[in-house]
């Protein structure tokens, strides 16, 4: 099982790139880098320095949006990466919920993304394109094909969008086995309807970890991230599958303590550190193949998530 870990929030470039060091060291296969706007520096930016300061680890924007970033920059972005760092980046691209929050417009629709993912797949191949009033745009110096494009998702209809147009899915709907199959037969569904017959495709499952020598305050450190995710309804589908069904508080204080159980169980990684790492041979034995994780706790956190996949990480 290969395992990536995403970059904290809200901290410097500095910190940002110290970190993607710190995970491959740890034997990480990949680092995610978030793409916000409200923390005032670039996703892209710390994805460039983070090549410089690491050899192995795949480097990718964890997630980035076709609303303030045009399918042309994002492209150019693409293939720079894929000059400072060959073979070693990835594009992830998603509806863009946080940057729609915070600059007051709606997340990209389902059909934007249709139309923007192959754009982007056309220009680093070299081809032309046409914006707008501008009917034919390429890129003059090609790395073809390019770093792959996939797409972030959780509800049905966006897990099959992503096999329909996408090299790959990260998905956001839970990490039990029934919750990956009916991820993956929804990525099916989309191949098709896209009359595409297997074709390469990287599926990794996102989760939250939180791991703590206390169970119960590795348990609670997820309370706040548990009730905004199942608000975003990122585990409709999931829970269904598994035959849960919760109505959602309006705050986190008031999550119940089995809904609490339920989210840690099927969706993140919770526990000790001998814990965690069952957890994770557990997905490892059961056929997982691609993990992103998401440390919780802060610094501490972070290192204690590095110790745990330090013991089960393979590196590329």
């Amino acid at each position: 099982m290969q395992i990536d870990v995403l970059a904290p929030t809200g901290v410097s470039i500095a910190e940002t790139v110290e970190f993607a060091r710190r995970a491959e060291s740890a034997g990480a296969h990949g680092v995610g880098v978030p793409d916000h706007l409200e923390h005032g520096r670039d996703g892209f930016l710390a994805l460039a320095l983070a090549a410089q300061a690491t050899s192995r680890a795949q480097l990718y924007p964890a997630v980035t949006n076709v609303l303030t970033r045009h399918p042309f920059q994002i492209a150019v972005f693409a293939r720079s990466m894929q000059e400072i760092a060959p073979g070693r980046s990835k594009l992830v691209l998603g509806a863009g919920a946080s940057t729609a929050e915070h600059t007051g417009q709606p997340p990209a629709s389902r059909e934007r993304l249709r139309e923007v993912v192959p754009l982007i797949k056309a220009l680093l191949r070299g081809e032309a394109v046409a914006f707008g009033t501008s009917p034919s745009e390429r890129i003059d110096d090609p790395d073809s094909p390019g770093p792959s494009v996939h797409l972030a998702a959780s509800g049905p209809k966006a897990v099959r969008l992503a096999g329909e147009v996408g090299d790959g899915a990260l998905l956001f709907m839970g990490i039990s086995k029934p919750i990956r199959v009916l991820g993956a037969a929804l990525i099916a569904e989309g191949w098709a309807a896209a009359k595409r017959q297997n074709p390469a495709f990287e599926v990794t499952f996102n989760t939250l970890m939180s791991v703590d020598d206390d169970p119960v305050a590795a348990r609670e450190r997820t309370r706040r991230a548990a009730h905004s995710w199942l608000k975003l309804r990122r585990f409709d589908a999931g829970f269904a599958e598994v035959g849960l069904r919760f109505e959602v508080p309006e705050r986190a204080e008031d999550l119940p303590d089995d809904m609490l159980e339920a989210v840690c169980e099927h969706c993140f990684i919770v526990g000790t550190p001998a814990d965690c790492v069952a957890k994770l041979r557990a997905l490892a034995d059961e056929g997982l193949e691609r993990l992103l994780v998401m440390p919780a706790g802060g610094p501490a956190g972070h290192e204690r998530a590095f110790h745990a996949l330090a013991e089960v990480s393979v590196p590329a």
